[in-house]
């Protein structure tokens, strides 16, 4: 098997941006607490450049969700805060800004009508860069990194297991499953060294990636959809799913390994969302991405205790997001 620990990187969107190959290691020094070098495009003090669309609606902390205007605590000093800055962000039922936490660095799977690609960046930036294509030729979902330069995506039609060099985007293995993962709910996932998916039928199995021998866990039950994603955040698992039969990822569960019970923890957000993707960071930290095909590349904070998402940024990547990981070794 393989080992996994934990090497935490400080982030923050008020802070600056880690290094795209790790960054910071200390979240308490200068290096982590540098001012943002977001700030030097935002114009004059005092005075916003240009009109200012967007709102504050799942954005507090940072720019507006799709629009020029900011709702961070400085906005007021540049001039371009939201117009619903203060009673979305400061009213009596502020929305909560994203914490500083500590996450590792961040690898994007994508799929352009066949064409797949990797990404890197930092779970807080959305300048990710292009590691390169990723030459599989058939349908591939889900990330679930196992050192810091080795990840998994499973290529469902045919039920492989593909790894893919970090560093290069090269596939160094595929390795043919000996159960199904065709048609079902998704889930990829590293929890204490070992590695697990979601197969046919919502039956979760731990997974030998040498041999591609699958070992059944337990078998999900409680919601009458299918599972749309999962992470494992230290000793807990959670998925996001929906209950009402759709496929998709509107709330977030707490999953039993034991009988495979999924408890509800909440919905994700006060609004329609599907969470297609989830990833863990290094301080127990969850995100997700909105796998809606009208945006389809946002990506969110969520809260483990909660559900409760706050919006961190828009990817520029191209094509839809298949695999999201947060390497944390």
């Amino acid at each position: 098997m393989f080992s996994q620990a934990t090497h935490p990187i400080a982030l923050s969107l008020v802070l600056a941006v880690a290094a795209l190959a790790g960054g910071c290691d200390d979240p308490q020094s200068a290096e982590c607490n540098a001012p943002a070098a977001v700030e030097d495009e935002r114009g004059t003090v005092g005075k916003a450049d240009g009109a200012l669309t967007g709102t504050c609606e799942d954005a507090c902390g940072g720019k507006s969700t799709g629009g020029t205007c900011y709702c961070d605590a400085q906005c007021s000093k540049y001039g371009d805060c939201c117009t619903d800055y203060e009673p979305v962000c400061l009213g009596p039922d502020p929305k909560p800004e994203p914490e500083p936490v500590c996450s590792g660095t961040l690898h994007v799977l994508t799929d352009d009508d066949g064409v797949h690609r990797l990404y890197r960046g930092s779970a807080l930036d959305p300048s990710v860069e292009l590691v390169g294509q990723v030459e599989w030729d058939s349908d591939l979902w889900e990330l679930a990194a196992v050192s810091p330069g080795l990840a998994y995506a499973v290529d469902r039609n045919q039920d492989i297991l593909v790894g893919i060099d970090l560093a290069t985007a090269g596939v160094v293995s595929q390795t043919p499953l000996d159960a199904d993962m065709h048609n079902n709910g998704r889930g990829l996932f590293v929890r204490n060294g070992e590695l697990f998916g979601l197969f046919e039928r919502e039956e979760l199995r731990r997974i030998d990636p040498t041999t591609g021998t699958t070992t059944a866990v337990a078998t999900l039950s409680g919601i009458n959809g299918a599972t749309e994603s999962m992470a494992s955040c230290g000793d807990t698992v959670l998925a996001a799913a929906s209950p009402s039969g759709s496929p998709q990822g509107e709330n977030l569960y707490e999953v039993d390994l034991g009988d495979g019970a999924l408890s509800l923890r909440g919905p994700i957000g006060d609004s329609f969302i599907d969470i297609d993707t989830l990833t863990c960071g290094g301080m127990g930290q969850l995100y997700g991405v909105d796998a809606h095909p009208e945006v389809g590349q946002d990506l969110y904070q969520i809260d483990a205790a909660t559900g409760t998402r706050i919006f961190l940024a828009q990817l520029p990547v191209t094509g839809s997001i298949n695999g999201l990981q947060i390497a944390t070794f």
